[in-house]
């Protein structure tokens, strides 16, 4: 039984939810995945990071997506910049491995405005494939008398070979930071909102013969702001996320709270910087999302859990998804640096 309920899941997943893309509770984690805009948008020199979601584990095989985020910036004469970077996913569902992979290459544009306001204007290009397994999948057709037989013709025209097709993005990214008036004040704003088009070009894919299924194009507003409580250890950090595509709608909202472990010593950094992140977010109608970072020197490390709130929460038994989220960012984003922002 289980695996037939296994083979509904999927098939409802590749012909329900095809058109739609996958989703992160740590969307800052993974900010090239939604806007090609934030590349290069760093305290840094370059920014590596990695994940791993996993979700519906409690209601049939899960759904297991992995990440990688790369991006540097390269600082020209004047007051401009160009962000480069690389975005890959891979997402795979139950038995039958249903999944998308995309490899997309971002390119972007950072025009300092004055000495506390940047522009980023960004777009990704390459490839988006999908795929399935069909060999553990049992229909209808192939019971006899209630027992299954593999043999049996299923009588499904479906095209189960994986496409790849062009994937096309662009984003707009606006940074404000006002860093703090002295090392020990705490008391720095620095702001982040971007604009995204994903998916300009509607990419196709065909399942069954004479009737493509179209990935819609999505519209993503996001948004992260980090403030400091002057003369203290601890800093807010709220953010929302906006996702629109066909039919659908993501709202995601909630706030961290920053805690600073360790000072680091700005100058020499000698001492490392330590912050402990806790707080939580809500995925509206979908789910209440707890999370937890650990930034020491140049790594980080965060953790989330989704606990379903949706219809299927009877299913699911109100679990939802685990995801982990490595990052490295080099040189240490924690040395003093005068005006220039110095988060993420």
């Amino acid at each position: 039984m289980r695996r037939i309920f296994t083979s509904i899941f999927t098939i409802a997943l590749a012909f329900n939810t095809s058109a739609q893309d996958i989703h992160f509770s740590q969307w800052w984690n993974n900010s090239l995945q939604y806007n090609p805009g934030m590349t290069g948008v760093i305290p840094a020199n370059l920014r590596l990071s990695a994940g791993y979601r996993n979700q519906w584990a409690s209601v049939a095989s899960p759904y297991k997506t992995y990440v990688f985020n790369g991006d540097t910036r390269f600082d020209t004469k004047g007051s401009a910049a160009i962000g480069a970077g690389l975005s890959v996913f891979k997402d795979e569902a139950g038995d039958t491995k249903f999944g998308t992979t995309n490899i997309r290459l971002n390119l972007s544009g950072i025009v300092e405005l004055d000495r506390h306001q940047k522009l980023s204007l960004g777009i990704a290009g390459g490839f988006l494939q999908r795929n399935i397994d069909p060999n553990n999948l049992q229909w209808g057709n192939q019971y006899q008398g209630g027992q299954y037989n593999s043999a049996l013709d299923p009588g499904e025209q479906i095209n189960f070979e994986p496409g790849m097709k062009a994937d096309v993005s662009a984003g707009i990214v606006y940074v404000y930071h006002s860093n703090e008036r002295y090392m020990t004040a705490n008391d720095q704003l620095n702001v982040k909102v971007g604009l995204a088009f994903n998916h300009i070009n509607r990419p196709k894919h065909e399942w069954h013969a004479g009737s493509p299924d179209t990935l819609y194009r999505n519209v993503t507003a996001m948004g992260e702001v980090l403030v400091g409580v002057g003369n203290s250890r601890l800093s807010l950090v709220p953010s929302f996320l906006l996702h629109f595509q066909g039919p659908s709608k993501e709202i995601y909202v909630g706030t961290l709270f920053r805690y600073r472990l360790q000072e680091a010593s700005k100058i020499t950094g000698l001492v490392k910087g330590a912050y402990l992140s806790l707080g939580t977010h809500m995925r509206i109608g979908d789910a209440f999302v707890p999370s937890l970072m650990i930034e020491f020197d140049k790594y980080a490390i965060g953790f989330s859990y989704d606990y379903n709130i949706s219809k299927l929460r009877a299913a699911s038994q109100g679990n939802g998804g685990f995801e982990l989220a490595l990052s490295f960012r080099t040189p240490n984003p924690y040395l003093w640096k005068g005006s220039k922002a110095s988060f993420r």
